[in-house]
């Protein structure tokens, strides 16, 4: 009917009629609704059409199957038998105190070249016996004054005992108050000489040898202190 209405103005219009009619057949394919599926059926699936794969086939070529490794046999226990007792640890060592040992005394004079050190306890000397000491106390005092007197005096006794033998001549001297704790070095020769005269049996203390070697010293000392400052 269209077609006519456009032959009767003299247009032809064939080529706009067919775009409408695509445009009608568009139209009435979206109206036509959608298929419903019905509930609890189920869709048909599309079969596999692939061929099957063989065992051989699946993974890579280079695959291994995997290695199982054996159990070590469990030995079971005899009846009857003892559990292995376990070894308790070492008890820890307790440390023992460090024992003191006893003084030593010196060793008996065996060679010359020894020294043996002798403690001893000189007494000072009374006014009047040294004028030496008598002179140096004065000016600094007994102490000092004895010191520097018994250096001397035990030095010169000490020389006098190479010889041999103890020095003959005077063997005490007048005592003051006061007295010098000192320890003066022997050898061993020396040390022998004085132990065999002055305590041949070994009866008398160290300290008490030690003073009598002192004292003798000082008395020679001062009796030629005496004769040389006399008149």
């Amino acid at each position: 009917m269209m077609a006519k209405q456009f032959k009767k103005y003299g247009v032809d219009h064939s080529a706009l009629y067919e775009a409408v009619n695509r445009d009608n057949r568009y139209h009435d394919d979206k109206a036509k609704p959608a298929p419903v599926q019905q509930e609890g059926v189920a869709t048909p699936l599309a079969s596999d059409t692939s061929p099957p794969v063989k065992a051989g086939d699946a993974g890579s070529g280079d695959a291994k199957p995997d290695v199982i490794l054996p159990t070590p046999p469990v030995t079971p226990e005899p009846e009857g038998a003892q559990p292995t007792p376990k070894t308790p640890p070492p008890a820890p060592v307790e440390s023992q105190p460090k024992q003191e040992s006893a003084p030593k005394k010196a060793p008996p004079a065996e060679t010359g070249g020894t020294n043996i050190p002798v403690r001893m306890r000189p007494r000072f000397p009374a006014d009047g016996v040294s004028p030496s000491y008598d002179s140096l106390a004065r000016d600094h005092g007994p102490e000092l004054a004895f010191k520097a007197i018994f250096r001397r005096a035990f030095d010169e006794y000490r020389a006098l005992m190479d010889a041999g033998s103890l020095p003959n001549g005077p063997r005490d001297y007048a005592i003051g108050k006061g007295s010098h704790s000192s320890t003066k070095m022997l050898t061993a020769s020396q040390y022998q000489l004085c132990m065999e005269t002055l305590d041949p049996n070994g009866l008398l203390p160290p300290m008490t040898v030690g003073r009598i070697i002192a004292e003798r010293a000082l008395a020679l000392f001062f009796e030629k202190d005496r004769r040389t400052n006399a008149g």
